[in-house]
């Protein structure tokens, strides 16, 4: 009798004589590939110190055969390894390639969109329509456009298509275009871009690299700014680094900011929440405080937890709630917003010498029973 461990069931292979059970198993605190010999010797025998996949023994007291970390491999008794890298090269039609993906998107549509006529439009028409602009794509990016488009004339709700983009060994970052934090004037001729104001929270608010509006950036990393030239020309390069800006002020005093930026993604929440923020001063400048603000950005739990928690730190003690949805990208939560704003009253407390009322430690959620 023979106990193997279940991860080792896969990766088993018995000798050409057949005497020798060779697995792959963790004995002892080590992970390497043993051997048995049933029905004689039982005892796991250390083999070799390193496992793999789709083990081959070709030969009695020869090495295994097999993929370590997906590069061939012959491993044998002892630490006897010898591995068998090789690099293939692979040409790829990609406008082939990227018209056989697109077919295979429309036929997920053909065959499985919830309205078998396909809301009344010519599937086959739709396909030669959008076929051949698929094949003539050159990037993931572009293949996707075209697909997203050909799901727009189901005009169904809820359907996308998404890509990964491809990485490499030898890729193993992009140039990004930074963010300073900073809004320039789009109406200034240059050179060099003029700040027209300042993301609150952002790098270019902090102290020790402050931008103030009507700062011009003259130089980036002592490169001068040209008339005309572009943000992204500017300021695209490595994801994480320290950008040294020349910058001149109203006063035409100049100083040296060193910088270290963030991305667009980043600056795009800072931004929201700035939109919510003056959102929420209009709403209460316009009800003279009687009313306050909760914008619920998707139908997501987060959102959720968010609006909940606002409850009480934004509306508690306000007569009434206006709820911005403008922007929301939807989701699943409706239910559970609908179950905080539409809890029905089904009983009230009174504790000795307090107010009648009931107790929102008591309830599922945190529920508003005002306008």
């Amino acid at each position: 009798r023979v106990n193997i461990p279940n991860s080792a069931e896969r990766n088993l292979v018995w000798s050409p004589d057949s005497r020798y059970l060779a697995f792959q198993a963790t004995i002892a605190g080590k992970t390497a590939t043993f051997t048995v010999s049933p029905p004689v010797d039982v005892k796991p025998k250390l083999f070799n110190d390193q496992i793999g996949s789709g083990p081959q023994w070709l030969k009695v007291g020869g090495p295994i055969h097999w993929l370590v970390k997906s590069v061939p491999m012959a491993s044998g008794p002892g630490s006897k390894n010898v591995a068998y890298p090789f690099l293939c090269f692979q040409n790829v039609n990609i406008g082939t390639k990227h018209q056989a993906a697109f077919e295979q998107c429309w036929r997920a549509m053909r065959d499985y969109f919830y309205d078998e006529r396909l809301n009344n439009r010519d599937w086959d028409e739709v396909k030669a329509k959008y076929s051949t602009m698929a094949a003539e794509t050159s990037t993931r990016l572009d293949l996707a456009r075209v697909v997203s488009l050909m799901l727009g004339e189901l005009n169904g709700s809820h359907l996308g298509f998404r890509v990964s983009l491809p990485s490499t060994t030898e890729d193993q970052w992009r140039p990004v275009t930074a963010h300073l934090g900073a809004r320039f004037d789009a109406g200034f001729p240059g050179p060099g871009f003029k700040v027209k104001s300042v993301v609150y929270g952002s790098p270019a608010a902090k102290k020790k690299s402050l931008l103030e509006p009507s700062d011009i950036i003259l130089e980036v990393d002592g490169a001068t700014i040209e008339k005309g030239a572009s943000v992204a020309s500017v300021f695209t390069g490595l994801p994480v680094r320290d950008i040294e800006l020349k910058v001149v002020n109203k006063e035409e005093k100049e100083r040296i900011v060193r910088i270290q930026p963030t991305t667009y993604a980043t600056i795009r929440s800072l931004l929201y929440e700035e939109w919510v923020r003056a959102n929420r001063e209009a709403v209460t400048k316009a009800s003279n405080g009687k009313l306050a603000y909760l914008h619920i950005q998707g139908m997501n739990m987060p959102s959720f937890y968010r609006f909940e928690q606002e409850l009480y730190e934004v509306a508690g003690g306000k007569d009434g709630i206006v709820i911005d949805v403008r922007e929301n990208g939807g989701g699943f939560t409706t239910d559970h917003l609908l179950t905080v704003l539409t809890q029905p009253v089904h009983a009230i407390t009174v504790p000795r010498g307090g107010t009648r009322g009931y107790t929102q430690s008591r309830r599922i959620y945190a529920t508003w029973e005002k306008p």
